[in-house]
């Protein structure tokens, strides 16, 4: 015997013949489908803005931790595999500038500008967790290169972070200490 289900019939067909034997089928609760979860914010806002501290350049080039952290906020923001040389931007520098600070700020950084909307440069410091501040020592990083700047329908390149023999290379441009003014 095989009973098919049709949407409010039962049919059981057998050898014998056809019998009908009406039931009813249960009619499933909707569900609400949940829309994406809000993003939730981070849990500071830690925008580093260069005209608000006096900056003083520091002579170091070690290596960086945060230019690692940079390379991790880039490829987020691209999808370009970290030393990617071929990932281009198609977007005008300040518009990825403005979305790799955002990254970075998601991920638990203090990150800006030296001179927000005029330079070419990110800044990225940690973040004082007690007293709920920005590092003092901030770093900058030159993270694109390209026309985009005069004219953005060419597209521009990133810039990685990379070391050699523990010095910090490519995208790194300096150190600086910051006090607030």
């Amino acid at each position: 015997m095989k009973k098919l289900l049709l949407p409010s019939v039962l049919l059981v067909v057998s050898c014998g013949g056809v019998t009908t034997e009406p039931t009813s089928t249960p009619t499933p609760t909707p569900t609400a489908i949940a829309s994406s979860p809000t993003p939730t914010a981070p849990p500071f806002s830690c925008y580093l803005d260069g005209t608000k501290y006096d900056l003083t350049r520091v002579e170091r080039k070690e290596s960086e931790p945060l230019g690692r952290a940079v390379n991790i906020a880039i490829s987020a923001v691209t999808g370009c595999r970290i030393f990617d040389i071929s990932c281009e931007i198609h977007v005008h520098p300040q518009d990825f500038m403005d979305k790799v600070i955002n990254q970075l700020q998601k991920m638990g950084y203090c990150a800006g500008q030296l001179e927000p909307g005029e330079t070419d440069e990110i800044a990225a410091a940690g973040f004082d967790t007690r007293n709920k501040v920005p590092g003092k020592i901030w770093h900058s990083f030159h993270i694109y290169s390209g026309y985009g700047w005069d004219d953005f329908s060419f597209p521009g390149n990133v810039v990685w972070y990379y070391e050699g023999d523990g010095i910090a290379l490519g995208s790194y441009r300096g150190t600086w200490i910051a006090e607030l003014k």
